[in-house]
C-alpha cells in the first residue's frame, strides 16, 4: 500500500524532474549553439522523460499533479544562473558565466553554499576543474563550516579522490600567493 511517505517521494521527485525541465528549457533558449551537436536538446528529452515517468507514478496512485504547466510557465521568466548550470552540471553555460566575470566563489546568500560545494555534491569532476581553473577556493566554508573538502570526504571513494584533488589545488594556490 501507498504510504504517506511514498507519496511525499513522489511528489519531490516530480518538483526536482520539473526544476530540470525548467533549467533545460531556458539552456536551450539561451545556450544554444550550433557547435553543441544538440547536447541541450538531448539533456531536455530526458529530464521531460523523467517528469512524465513521475507523472504517471503519481497518476497510478490516484494523485494529482495539476499545476505543472502554469508553475513551468511562470519560472521561465526567471533568469539562468551560474548557480544552476553548475547544479545541472551544464559545463558549457558555467563556463560562459565565468567568462563574463562571474565570481568563481559566488555564494548562495543564506547558507554560503559556493559554487564548488555544489559541484562537490554532484561529484562532477570537470565541473570541479572548470571552477578550479577560474579560481574558486576549496578552502571557502558554508554556514555549517564545511569546505568543499570536508564534502568530497563524504562521496566514499569517487569522493576521496575530488578530496585529493582539491587539497592538492588548496596547496598549490596558497604556495601560488606566497610567490606574489
Amino acid at each position: 500500500m501507498n504510504t504517506p511517505k511514498n507519496k511525499k517521494a513522489l511528489f519531490e521527485q516530480l518538483q526536482e524532474n520539473r526544476r530540470s525541465v525548467i533549467y533545460w528549457v531556458k539552456a536551450v533558449h539561451v545556450f544554444n549553439s550550433p557547435l553543441d551537436e544538440g547536447k541541450y536538446e538531448e539533456k531536455l528529452t530526458q529530464a521531460m522523460a523523467k517528469m512524465s515517468s513521475t507523472r504517471d507514478k503519481l497518476t497510478k496512485h490516484n494523485l494529482s499533479s495539476n499545476g505543472d504547466l502554469f508553475g513551468i510557465l511562470e519560472e521561465l521568466q526567471t533568469p539562468i544562473t551560474i548557480f544552476d548550470s553548475v547544479i545541472y552540471g551544464d559545463l558549457y553555460a558555467a563556463q560562459k558565466f565565468l567568462e563574463q566575470g562571474v565570481d568563481p566563489n559566488l555564494t548562495e546568500d543564506q547558507d554560503r553554499i559556493t559554487l564548488l560545494h555544489f559541484a562537490v555534491q554532484r561529484q562532477d569532476e570537470k565541473m570541479i576543474d572548470l571552477l578550479l581553473t577560474a579560481g574558486a577556493d576549496p578552502s571557502k566554508k558554508n554556514i555549517s563550516g564545511k569546505t568543499p573538502i570536508d564534502l568530497a570526504a563524504t562521496y566514499g571513494e569517487k569522493g576521496n579522490k575530488i578530496k585529493e584533488k582539491l587539497m592538492q589545488y588548496s596547496v598549490q594556490s596558497k604556495r601560488d600567493k606566497k610567490k606574489h
